[in-house]
């Protein structure tokens, strides 16, 4: 399930507070039913993710990146960033 919506007038704050959820287990194929059944189509999806997860099999129509640290998950689609530390 969706546990949280950060919009991007609510990401400074989001991302000053540093308190990033989870810690495995990640299925990432509620997110994409949610923003479908929610009818948008964002300009890009970015999610902060190691990639160990499950995504749907295809690609949504919308440009997605995965901001992951140096060891992670493959990426069937999308443009993946590392993060090095």
């Amino acid at each position: 399930e969706v546990h949280q919506i950060v919009t991007m007038d609510q990401l400074p704050s989001f991302l000053a507070a540093g308190a990033l959820q989870g810690g495995g287990g990640t299925d990432h194929r509620p997110v994409f039913d949610w923003i479908k059944e929610q009818q948008l189509c964002p300009d890009i999806f970015i999610g902060l993710t190691d990639l160990y997860t499950v995504l749907p099999d295809q690609s949504p129509p919308f440009p997605v990146v995965w901001v992951t640290p140096q060891v992670h998950g493959p990426a069937p689609w999308g443009k993946t960033i590392e993060i090095h530390t």
